[in-house]
């Protein structure tokens, strides 16, 4: 599943924009072996809110060397959507309706049986290949056409190729099962805790059935771009001390209600967790990772772990298992 925004090329770069920080993997092929340099670039607080662009040209102009010294010229570019703004939804359509014709059938039905909470959207459609007597399963996934155009637009002013816009929990599962050499089958809860949100993603299989991504009420502007001695600059991270224990607790208790519902209302009670991947940069990271496999009482998996381990890859990769994860996604 990808939005393709256009003809494609081998050559490619993998952009993951986050508030904070873009980071990018160069790739030839979709595989691990055709995985080139990596490099991010620390952004200040209020560029991007919310995985919102909020100033284009102050971000065009902290790119466009980067675009230069790293020949991106014409080059492909795969990049996520925000997590913020990605619908996933089972639904029902009709049993005539061809696989085919799935996606355009959507379209037609927007704001009619197909309801987002955005207008313009782009829609992808994965079949579930079940039927019942009141039509046949689907997975929808869409993202509002104004923020994923942004992105787009940016890229083109860079004067690169946007050519796929993917969604975190797919790259991610890819890297998983890269890592593992097929993730069977089984409910498996992915959670990505970053410092301004937290997304959980529950996968059926290879299918990510729930999405969710929930803001968590820390301090603004909550870190600074700060240079090491070694020359390189780094992220800190501010007010550290005021996210407390009970911080942790909250966050793990909306995490079980949104397992909750993806267990009993949309599963009907005949869904069981039975693995967990946790990834993000948060500075609690450690302690979130101790207490969440506490209270769910099954092994919580780092990806960081995976990387390092399955993928035999140093520590230098450890915060761009998206940027891998759209790499290993290929060609459309």
């Amino acid at each position: 599943m990808a939005f393709y925004l256009g003809i494609g090329r081998r050559r490619r770069i993998n952009i993951v924009i986050k508030d904070h920080v873009i980071r990018y993997v160069e790739s030839k092929q979709s595989h691990l072996d055709g995985i080139g340099t990596q490099g991010e670039l620390y952004l200040p607080p209020g560029l991007i809110v919310n995985g919102t662009i909020k100033d284009e040209d102050e971000l065009y102009r902290r790119l466009a060397p980067l675009v230069k010294e790293r020949k991106w010229k014409n080059r492909a570019v795969q990049f996520i959507v925000p997590d913020p703004y990605v619908v996933v939804r089972k639904m029902k359509v009709p049993p005539s309706i061809p696989e085919k014709e799935l996606k355009g059938y959507l379209y037609m039905e927007l704001d009619t049986t197909v309801h987002l909470p955005f207008k313009d959207p782009y829609m992808d459609v994965i079949p579930l290949h079940k039927e019942t007597e009141d039509g046949q399963e689907i997975l929808l996934i869409a993202a509002p056409a104004e923020i994923v155009n942004t992105y787009t637009h940016l890229f083109s002013k860079l004067k690169m190729d946007p050519v796929t816009a993917d969604i975190s929990p797919l790259a991610l599962y890819r890297l998983y099962e890269e890592a593992i050499q097929g993730a069977g089958e089984g409910h498996l809860l992915l959670i990505q805790f970053d410092y301004e949100k937290v997304t959980v993603s529950i996968f059926d299989g290879d299918k990510p059935l729930f999405m969710r991504t929930m803001n968590l009420l820390l301090p603004e502007n909550g870190w600074e771009v700060a240079e090491e001695e070694n020359g390189k600059t780094n992220i800190q991270y501010l007010q550290v001390e005021t996210i407390g224990e009970g911080h942790i607790r909250e966050t793990i208790t909306e995490i079980l209600r949104m397992i909750n519902y993806y267990q009993f209302s949309l599963q009907g009670g005949m869904a069981q967790i039975d693995r967990a991947i946790l990834c993000g940069e948060h500075p609690l990271l450690d302690k979130m990772h101790e207490q969440l496999q506490a209270e769910l009482g099954i092994a919580v998996c780092s990806i960081h772990g995976v990387i390092r381990q399955a993928l035999h890859l140093d520590s230098s990769w450890g915060h761009y298992e998206l940027a891998i994860g759209l790499a290993l996604r290929g060609g459309n």
